[in-house]
């Protein structure tokens, strides 16, 4: 049996209501890959500091955002031409 913390995971319900996004763009994220989440019987559990990701956006602020998410510092400072 694995035990969790109580309030390290909420439920998608919880989730949407937290984000202010509604149940099914939550589903249609996990589903996606957009967002980390774990299906516990019938139940998806998601991290309460899980962040729904933008996979689309290519050009601007967002250059090399996926390499942070991965934790890859080196990769970002190179897609964004920072010579550290």
């Amino acid at each position: 049996m694995i035990r969790l913390p109580t309030g390290t995971v909420c439920s998608a319900e919880e989730y949407a209501k937290k984000a202010g996004l509604s149940k099914q763009a939550i589903y249609h994220a996990i589903h996606s890959g957009r967002l980390k989440a774990y299906k516990i019987s019938r139940v998806w559990l998601i991290p309460v500091d899980a962040l729904i990701v933008n996979r689309n956006i290519k050009s601007g602020k967002y250059i090399g955002i996926n390499a942070i998410i991965d934790g890859d510092y080196e990769k970002f400072l190179k897609k964004r031409g920072i010579n550290a």
